[in-house]
């Protein structure tokens, strides 16, 4: 989650070249519009509007979807022509797309939430809350109890998570100032902790997933790199040193365990073959954007992602070939929802993906909530896949 960074952290942009560095990308990026998309808010940070709106056309042009009406590094140009056609053009482009329906309301607004689990034994939802540093436990009523207090063990700003079904467990990754950047392992029967994993902040893990076998892989977003927890070993390492994953986030293995895919800055999802060590940008046509994927999900070959970001806020299916290295074709799930206000993550439950649709995370700073004048309960769609 890239605004987590900024706001809980207080860092600057994870894209740290100069333009200039970053035009090098562009002959090798699978999706080079996202190039340009950053190239355009480097730029733009930097009060030079002009070429700040030439790059963002160049991109626009590429594929119209994408828009800088949701990144407030853009908030300079507002008031310049050429800003309002590309939100226009890319409002047009990107229509309503409205077929999920609430499945849970959580009253307690000021959560920020963001990870979202399943539990398929007990048909519960597991919610992370980044401001109140707690795990909330939705039941299939409808009922909210907290699962994990705030500051339990330790635990920081909730991340990533997800339930193990081989051993009953949540594991949960955990961002904090003074506490350090974690994995938590939790029993869902007791709410026990099992055991936890701290590095330095400035790793800052992501998002997570567990494969068959047990062993857990987090993405660490500020160090781009993956760590692992193997099964054979439960320790905590960094799988394959020396690999750099840009702006890496949302991550999901394969139904036969052989692949993870990532999602990655300039590729926009990165296909990692977990036997040969592999590693390449998942391909895909022109006219399909895998831009700002920030929750990502496998299901029957094909991939789930909550986008947010440099374009309009959606929830994406990318149906993939056989070899599972391209997409073959693109369906929104939804989009425009009046309820979105930064939708994050989700969870696939049997034929369902639930997803929280306002993290409300513009709305959290360094110091906490901005304006509690403007939180509101937080939204779990569901839509069937």
């Amino acid at each position: 989650m890239r605004l987590v960074v900024l706001l809980v952290l207080g860092a600057v942009s994870l894209c740290a070249e100069t333009p200039a560095e970053l035009e090098k990308l562009l002959a090798t990026a699978a999706e080079p519009g996202i190039v340009m998309v950053e190239i355009a808010r480097q730029y733009a940070i930097a009060g030079d509007r002009k070429p700040a709106l030439a790059w963002f056309q160049k991109a626009a042009a590429l594929n119209p979807e994408y828009t800088p009406e949701f990144d407030r590094d853009f908030e300079t140009m507002a008031t310049l022509p050429e800003f309002q056609s590309l939100i226009e053009r890319a409002r047009k482009a990107s229509p309503p797309v409205l077929r999920g329906v609430l499945a849970f309301s959580v009253a307690e607004s000021d959560l920020i939430p963001e990870g979202l689990a399943w539990d398929a034994r007990s048909r519960k939802l597991y919610l992370g809350s980044v401001n109140k540093h707690k795990i909330v436990e939705i039941g299939s009523d409808g009922a909210v109890r907290d699962f994990i207090v705030a500051g339990q063990d330790g635990i920081g700003s909730v991340l990533g998570m997800k339930v193990d079904p081989r051993t009953n467990t949540l594991w949960a990754n955990s961002l904090s100032n003074t506490e350090g950047s974690g994995v938590f392992h939790y029993d869902l029967a007791t709410g026990r902790l099992i055991e936890k994993y701290v590095l330095p902040a400035d790793l800052m893990f992501n998002d997570l997933d567990v494969t068959s076998k047990g062993d857990v892989f987090a993405t660490a977003t500020r160090a781009q790199a993956l760590y692992w927890i193997s099964a054979k070993t439960g320790k905590l390492e960094e799988w394959r040193p020396g690999l750099k994953l840009r702006d890496a986030n949302g991550i999901a293995p394969s139904s036969d365990q052989r692949r993870l895919f990532i999602s990655t800055f300039p590729d926009g999802v990165t296909v990692i073959d977990l036997e040969s060590g592999s590693v390449r940008g998942l391909a895909h046509p022109a006219s399909v954007s895998l831009a700002s994927v920030d929750g990502l999900y496998f299901h029957d070959n094909s991939l789930i992602a909550v986008q947010n970001g440099c374009i309009a806020h959606r929830v994406a299916r990318f149906f993939l070939n056989a070899a599972l290295d391209s997409v073959e074709k693109a369906e929104v799930l939804e989009r425009g929802n009046p309820l979105f206000d930064i939708p994050t993550t989700g969870a696939i439950a049997g034929d369902t993906v639930y997803f929280i649709a306002n993290s409300q995370i513009h709305n959290y700073g360094a110091q906490g909530i901005v304006d509690r004048g403007k939180l509101r309960p937080i939204s779990i769609l569901k839509v069937k896949l």
